[in-house]
């Protein structure tokens, strides 16, 4: 026993377990045995085995209390190794996602955090981590809902205060970039002469193009309805372009009558 139990310490797993087996087969009754076998059974994952070495220990321990009567010391050792056995759950779950998280395996990791907030819900640190899985996963609408949870249980918390302004910033990115991606398509459609399909491109991209891109958006679709003949509409669009470009209106519909 007293070789092998530093082996746990020192990382030694096979000379610890080879010690440790050899001491319960010459004392089985020694409940400390039991218990440093589930030390390295925690140390190793070995969570089934960690469960049967605790139960072994608690089996022991009961059974002197039940010859030795009122005990505090052996008492208090029999609650604590009752508790080590209750967290195996928690153990393991834990173990599960950092192992994923380190792994860079989000999905993984963010089904074994949601399987952690049910055991532990009022864990801010399990909803951090679930929120920088979801970020990962380029999913910011859930990301924000999880560290927004952190921050109900931890509100001055930097990191989580962190967290939510870069997710703030990664929204604003990926909208920026629909919107460019949708200017670019809309005149790609009006240069290849599909512009029936532009306006219809401009018609439900309306909800995602930043301000920036109005003008432009205004212009294409000028220039899609005045291909189509629809002179009213070309007219009004030309006028909405120009104002949000902060040019003379009047002067600009004079230039474009001459060009065209």
């Amino acid at each position: 026993l007293r070789e092998g139990t530093p082996a746990i310490q020192a990382n030694q797993p096979d000379v610890a377990r080879s010690k440790l087996m050899e001491s319960a087969e010459l004392y089985p009754s020694n409940p400390d045995v039991f218990h440093n076998l589930a030390i390295l059974n925690f140390q190793q994952q070995e969570w089934d085995s960690a469960k049967e070495n605790l139960e072994k220990t608690a089996e022991l321990l009961d059974m002197f209390l039940a010859v030795s009567g009122e005990n505090p010391s052996l008492t208090q050792r029999r609650e604590n190794i009752q508790a080590l056995i209750d967290s195996i759950p928690l153990r393991k779950v834990i173990f599960e996602a950092d192992s994923a998280m380190k792994s860079r395996k989000w999905e993984e990791a963010i089904v074994k955090l949601e399987e952690l907030s049910r055991i532990q819900p009022n864990n801010p640190t399990v909803y951090y981590h679930w929120s920088v899985a979801l970020i990962n996963l380029k999913k910011y609408d859930e990301a924000d809902a999880a560290i927004g949870k952190a921050l109900a249980l931890k509100p001055d918390e930097e990191a989580f205060l962190d967290v939510r302004k870069h997710i703030i910033k990664r929204k604003e990115a990926l909208e920026a970039e629909k919107s460019r991606l949708a200017i670019v398509t809309i005149r790609g459609l009006n240069s290849e002469g599909k512009h029936q399909e532009a306006l219809n491109k401009i018609s439900s991209s309306q909800d995602i193009l930043a301000d920036e891109h109005l003008p432009v958006m205004w212009e294409e679709k000028a220039k899609a309805h005045l291909a189509l003949e629809q002179l009213g509409e070309a007219l009004t669009a030309f006028k909405k372009s120009f104002d949000l470009q902060g040019k003379s209106v009047t002067d600009s519909l004079y230039e474009l009558a001459q060009n065209l």
